[in-house]
């Protein structure tokens, strides 16, 4: 409707001045079609009034002006207000379109259409614990069956755990013994979860109860007497909360008010004199361990670190040092214990990945056997285990995945051949108590299809029971075709592309085009949680509908090894966004699209991408979305994660370091009156990893700067943290919610089944 107003203001401007001379036409017609075309968008764009407050910070003698800082403390009743009205405008603007009902009401037949998805977790000596997930389920519900019996019971329901309050599942942990688990219950995505104890033989939650929990670090000890935990002792939505982390032992059947303190602050420092500061300590074993080990780092697998262990009997005496295991210098990513050794991940050499053995009573990780060299093409992804075996998994650009199975006992490789016809999958093991894990299989162009595999037997089993096929079920999905192509960067290196279409689709420029991309902490894009992954019921209705999905894998994700990583990192994090403009401008040139009709999409940190990519080419692009976008970290003090982030984004307090920092900060380098894409923003208030201040500042400055019309959106969940959590009645009104940001970018790409009413 806006387009026809703007139309016919058009022709009565036409019209009078058709009755001055020819001359002064050239000079007023511009002019006054200007002037319409701002008072459309002004009337169009009613942005909740935002005030601008003078400060500044200085950072190395460069001065930035800062004049939506207010919006920083989201305590005040007046930050709370403004993010309820810029929400409630969104709505308005939102629940207008067109279309959506008909693409949900699709996604519910199938929903109604498939079978029960079920997700092992664990396995004891006689049960299997599982997930399930159907048409009328919201909640986390763990269910157990017996060994031979497919009844299923259910252990609980996460939203039925305390009444009038809705929680999610953080974490499960089994006891070594199988007589008990921890279950950390998290309240409103804060990520600072409550841990119960069930009684599994009694069939009841025991009275240990610990609130506010760091739950990144649960981990039993070997007698199953008691447990590690994090736990956080300050405010934890401070800049640089994670400094109050310490670790504690609880003992069974005792008041958490007695738990003993076996890290903190001080202790770290004993262990490590010149500990960054950016380090927490990490506690772990493999519940069988006679050793317990300790890894101060920040959680990431590249950060490297060294490492400590002391015996399990030793962990409770603080006389007891902590003996080195290996040192940052190994470059270790990853390490699995058997009785005999450690197999490792290690990316000394080149970058690439490459697994390695050393002894376990006189271990040598600097000299230790190499049993798969680095490989630049096939990316080591991960080492797992089983009872029996290690798993090497590999992938090619995230896809097209292979996996190695070495026998713990003899370190020789033994032929799995049941799954040697697919090419695209997953692993996901049920503990070292069992050889029998859940194989997955996933595809670009079908929903995931889920199998028990028994490792030692060579058996895929396909029962009724445990085998889920959700492609049968989804509409023409032959129709849907994926292509991996590699894209020369400005630079000239390839970025590996992956694109998804009707086979139909003709290339001649006029498809809405969705591109996605991530490029941070290692982590391959195609693994992420998004709209079009490997297992989205999503794919199938958009691409029927013309739309063309593409994945890039540009530098600072994992898809080319480690060297990848560290390519769009720190300082050489412009790389991630130079690559992807560079897969946009492809996709433009080959005629996929254009760009009225491409859009951008990505999230957390995948939001420094998408943030400098519109403020660097703003005109590749008709509208973007950022989920929980990281996209203002030249204010990373006042950030609580901060710390935890220094070895991907770099230390504040190092010059060569904070370059990089202000050149990923998005917010500060949007520019007065330029025309910037439509935007939609997301944010959870209660994210704990990226605080909402983030998406709502950079909201408000393009709100004031941008000229081009378009709107920029900025959606709060109230009750949502970084990934989300609300109260809705059903998965399609769950799904209402989450695809908003996707609606946006069809109707802003001019998609005609997506237009206001």
């Amino acid at each position: 409707m806006h387009q026809l107003r703007i139309f016919e203001s058009y022709l009565l401007c036409y019209w009078t001045l058709s009755k001055i001379q020819k001359s002064m036409t050239r000079i007023i017609l511009p002019s006054l079609l200007f002037l319409v075309i701002c008072v459309s968008s002004k009337a169009q764009n009613n942005y909740p009034a935002t005030k601008t407050v003078d400060s500044t910070d200085t950072y190395f003698g460069v001065t930035y002006k800062d004049p939506y800082r207010w919006l920083e403390n989201l305590k005040d009743s007046t930050v709370i207000k403004w993010f309820k009205a810029q929400k409630e405008f969104s709505d308005s603007r939102m629940d207008i379109l067109d279309g959506v009902d008909s693409l949900l009401g699709q996604l519910q037949r199938i929903y109604e259409t498939k079978r029960w998805h079920r997700e092992a977790n664990y396995k004891t000596a006689t049960r299997y614990y599982y997930f399930k997930d159907g048409i009328d389920q919201l909640s986390d519900q763990l269910f157990y069956k017996t060994i031979n019996d497919t009844t299923e019971h259910l252990v609980f329901d996460t939203w039925k755990i305390h009444s009038n309050m809705r929680y999610t599942l953080w974490a499960l942990e089994f006891s070594p013994d199988d007589k008990y688990f921890i279950a950390a219950f998290d309240k409103n995505g804060e990520e600072y979860p409550f841990l119960q104890v069930y009684d599994i033989a009694n069939k009841k939650w025991l009275k240990d109860s610990i609130p506010h929990c760091n739950a990144w670090t649960i981990n039993w000890t070997a007698d199953s007497k008691g447990f590690i935990y994090g736990y956080n002792t300050g405010d934890r939505t401070a800049p640089n909360a994670r400094e109050n982390d310490v670790l504690k032992y609880h003992t069974l059947f005792t008041s958490n008010t007695t738990d003993k303190t076996i890290m903190d602050e001080r202790i770290r420092n004993i262990i490590e004199k010149k500990i960054s500061n950016a380090y927490y300590a990490w506690v772990y074993s493999n519940n069988s361990s006679k050793r317990i080990y300790c890894k101060p780092n920040s959680g990431f697998e590249f950060d490297y670190c060294n490492v400590y262990y002391k015996n399990n009997t030793e962990l409770l005496t603080p006389t007891k040092q902590w003996k080195i295991l290996y040192s940052k210098k190994d470059s270790i990513t990853d390490i699995k214990e058997t009785p005999n050794g450690y197999y490792f991940v290690s990316t000394k050499g080149k970058g690439f990945k490459s697994l390695r053995y050393t002894n376990y009573n006189n271990p040598d990780f600097a000299n230790a056997k190499i049993i798969f060299p680095e490989d630049s093409i096939w990316h080591l992804e991960n080492i797992d285990e089983t009872k029996s075996y290690i798993l090497v998994n590999y992938s090619k650009y995230g896809f097209i995945n292979k996996t190695i199975f070495i026998d713990k006992k003899t370190g020789k490789e033994i032929n799995v051949s049941a799954i040697k016809d697919f090419d695209r999958y997953s692993i996901s093991t049920m503990g070292i108590k069992t050889d029998e894990c859940i194989f997955i299989r996933k595809s670009l162009n079908k929903p995931k299809s889920n199998f028990l595999l028994n490792i030692a037997n060579n058996k895929l089993i396909n029962d009724d029971f445990w085998a889920y096929h959700s492609q049968k079920i989804i509409e023409n999905s032959d129709d849907v075709v994926s292509e991996l192509i590699e894209v020369p960067s400005y630079d000239g290196t390839l970025v590996p592309m992956s694109i998804m279409r009707n086979k139909n689709t003709k290339l001649d420029g006029n498809n809405v085009c969705i591109l996605y991309g991530y490029g941070a902490y290692g982590t391959m894009a195609v693994a992420r949680d998004n709209f079009f992954n490997e297992y989205n019921v999503i794919n199938q209705p958009l691409v029927q509908r013309g739309i063309v999905l593409v994945h890039a894998y540009v530098r600072g994700g994992g898809e080319k090894g480690e060297a990848w990583h560290q390519a769009g990192m720190k300082e050489n994090k412009p790389n991630s966004w130079k690559d992807f403009i560079a897969c946009a401008e492809y996709l433009i040139k080959n005629k996929y699209t254009q760009p009225s009709k491409l859009s951008c999409f990505g999230g957390s940190a995948g939001g420094v991408l998408i943030g400098r990519t519109i403020t660097e080419r703003p005109d590749l692009f008709a509208a973007a979305t950022i989920q929980a976008g990281t996209v203002n970290l030249i204010r990373s003090k006042a950030w609580p994660n901060l710390i935890s982030n220094y070895p991907e984004f770099g230390n504040p307090e190092i010059e060569s370091e904070m370059k990089g920092v202000i050149e990923m900060d998005a917010v500060i380098h949007v520019k007065p009156n330029t025309k910037y894409p439509a935007v939609y923003f997301t944010t959870g208030f209660n994210d704990a990893r990226v605080p909402s201040w983030m998406p709502g500042k950079m909201a408000a400055t393009l709100q004031a700067n941008s000229t081009s019309g378009k709107p920029i959106l900025l959606y709060t969940n109230f009750e949502g943290g970084h990934v989300g959590n609300g109260n809705e009645a059903s998965p399609i009104e769950r799904d209402r919610k989450e695809l908003q940001m996707l609606f946006f970018l069809l109707w802003q790409c001019g998609h005609k089944d997506f237009q206001p009413k």
